[in-house]
């Protein structure tokens, strides 16, 4: 591996973070540069990720907003495809196996590390965890349309809700089924059909935000999870609002070989806690009122607990 590394480095001691950029900064020539942005608590590291991206991602586990093996899970929730080497001083193997499994690439104890040692870590580090996002990704990737599967939204969504229930905000799921698609197939044959398909996944997916999650639920269904930003819950308005904007997408014909194929859809909307606090009980309430909106054609169609 060649060229520019940025790293985050994610450590409250300031002379644990010098002496860490001192090593990697003594490099042999024909290693690869590092470029290390430190931060002293979790909470920063997240809001910097925000706006930047990073090769690889040195976190200390003990910091003053965090503590232990959860500091490493409160990370993964958010950035689960940046790979992680922890790094503390914390001793312990059944600590070292805990981190592991949580995702982190490497578990390190401080006082031990040499920057050649940490230079072939990182970079294996990387390399494997490229390797496991690809991997992931063929397994819970839609084919047809490359939107997440059925089985990556629900293991995402479960994981929102947890945080959801932990800070007590506030989200939303929309139901999406796509009108007149059947007569689409039947008209024009299959091969049309997916090219209909996986165009309308993408006008759905560009009338959303980079924060909500869309996935093919199966079929010409859809589901969203709309989720808060900058720590505000989802309110009725926004879901409103995103609802008008898939619509809007749909105004337009799909052209595909020389046809204009009119498409339209039924949203349906529940919202978290109101209308449940399981993501089952979510998509049940979603899945009727999107039925509410087709039989009463309507566009959206909400229910209330």
């Amino acid at each position: 591996m060649q060229g520019l590394i940025k790293l985050l480095h994610v450590e409250d001691n300031p002379i644990d973070a010098e002496i860490i950029e001192r090593e990697l900064n003594h490099q042999p020539k024909a290693s690869p540069l590092f470029q290390i942005m430190h931060v002293n608590c979790l909470s920063q590291a997240l809001q910097v990720l925000k706006d930047d991206h990073f090769s690889a991602v040195l976190l200390d586990l003990n910091l003053p907003d965090g503590f232990g093996i959860e500091t490493l899970q409160r990370f993964h929730e958010y950035y689960p495809e940046l790979p992680v080497i922890v790094m503390t001083g914390c001793e312990g193997e059944a600590l070292s196996i805990q981190a592991l499994q949580e995702g982190a690439q490497e578990y390190m104890v401080k006082g031990n590390i040499t920057g050649a040692v940490l230079n072939q870590i990182i970079q294996s580090s990387i390399f494997r965890k490229k390797i496991e996002n690809n991997l992931q990704r063929q397994a819970h990737y839609d084919e047809l349309t490359g939107l997440p599967n059925r089985p990556f939204f629900e293991d995402y969504a479960h994981n929102i809700l947890k945080r959801a229930e932990r800070w007590k905000t506030q989200h939303a799921l929309l139901f999406i089924d796509l009108d007149g698609f059947k007569s689409v197939n039947d008209t024009h044959g299959h091969v049309v059909g997916n090219l209909v398909l996986r165009k309308a996944s993408q006008r759905i997916k560009l009338a959303l935000r980079e924060s909500d999650m869309i996935a093919r639920y199966g079929g010409d269904e859809f589901v969203v999870l709309i989720d808060h930003n900058d720590q505000q819950c989802v309110t009725e308005a926004d879901c409103t609002q995103t609802s008008a904007k898939i619509h809007d997408a749909f105004r337009k014909p799909f052209r595909v070989e020389n046809n204009n194929i009119h498409l339209g859809c039924s949203i349906g909307v529940a919202l978290y806690p109101e209308c449940g606090e399981t993501l089952e009980s979510l998509i049940s309430y979603a899945d009727k009122a999107m039925y509410m909106a087709k039989r009463g054609n309507h566009d959206v169609s909400w229910l209330t607990n």
